[in-house]
Parts: C-alpha cells; sequence; structure tokens
C-alpha cells in the first residue's frame, strides 16, 4: 500500500490506501534497517514495516516513537 506516516505525542497514524492509527502506548518494539524502513509492532502481536522513499528518515520516527514510548529501539 502507499501512504503518508504522520507521528503525534499520543498515536502513529497512516493514511493512504489502507488508513489505521496506532496508539503509541501500544508499539512494544521499534526497528530500523537498511536506510529505508521503519518497523514497530503493537502490544508483541501485530507488525508493521514502512518502506519509504529517499527522504524517508526511518531513524527519525524511531527515536521519536523510542522517546515518547520509553519502548526498546533497535536503530
Amino acid at each position: 500500500t502507499k501512504g503518508t506516516v504522520k507521528i503525534y505525542p499520543d498515536r502513529l497514524e497512516v493514511e493512504g490506501d489502507v488508513s489505521f492509527s496506532v496508539e503509541l502506548d501500544h508499539v512494544t518494539d521499534v526497528s530500523t534497517v537498511v536506510r529505508r524502513l521503519f518497523s514497530f509492532s503493537v502490544d508483541h502481536e501485530k507488525y508493521y514495516e514502512f518502506v519509504g522513499t529517499d527522504d524517508f528518515s526511518p531513524v527519525k520516527y524511531a527515536y521519536i516513537v523510542a522517546a515518547l514510548t520509553n519502548t526498546r529501539a533497535m536503530i
């Protein structure tokens, strides 16, 4: 699917072909792979991966989510 990822102090939103929102309180792990992949798990049950364009910074999202949630970050 294609879309836009937005982060807020309490949630992460995806808007596009498929739209959904995840409460940051439920994010249990975040990580980045290479330069364009951002992934996170929700309640250790669901797993999401985002592959961005060249101007997408997965490290920025991983640091922000980790800071807002005190989750383990593998960056």
